[in-house]
């Protein structure tokens, strides 16, 4: 019985010890990745309307599927977050597809033919460059007017 004690310690001590070394102390921290401005240029229009995404983020890096940056595009980035993937742009809601999947900080969609006239909110959110949702959630979001 004394050993089984004893295999116990040993067990909850490496272990211990094994997260004081992968980093997860505050020095080894990525600081949360941040969705710092998201605007729509214009902010109403008809369906058919081409609308110009502009996103700007902080500790994480906007890259292509591929993993490249466009520099043109990528002014200002944090180029050493460890962190990388791209925006989605959802309308209304994150169950839908999103009408753009954005890799730089500029980007354009058009107006769906189908979109009711009316308020709507342009919800953009960071993934991974694995397509995963980064986790916890990053979202920002922003209200479009859809005129007749």
């Amino acid at each position: 019985m004394v050993c089984r004690v004893v295999a116990l310690f040993v067990l909850i001590g490496c272990g211990a010890k094994d997260a004081e070394d992968s980093g997860t102390g505050s020095e080894g921290e990525l600081e949360a990745p941040e969705l710092t401005s998201f605007m729509l240029d214009p902010t109403s229009g008809p369906v058919g309307t081409v609308v110009t995404s502009t996103v700007m983020v902080a500790h994480f890096s906007l890259t292509g599927e591929d993993g490249d940056h466009d520099d043109e595009h990528h002014e200002g980035e944090d180029h050493d977050a460890e962190l990388t993937g791209h925006v989605h742009v959802y309308m209304d809601d994150l169950m839908t597809e999103p009408v753009i999947m954005q890799t730089t900080m500029v980007g354009e969609f058009t107006l769906a033919d189908d979109l009711a006239v009316g308020s709507h909110t342009l919800i953009a959110r960071l993934h991974g460059a694995d397509h995963l949702i980064i986790e916890p959630q990053v979202t920002a979001e922003v209200s479009f007017e859809v005129t007749e």
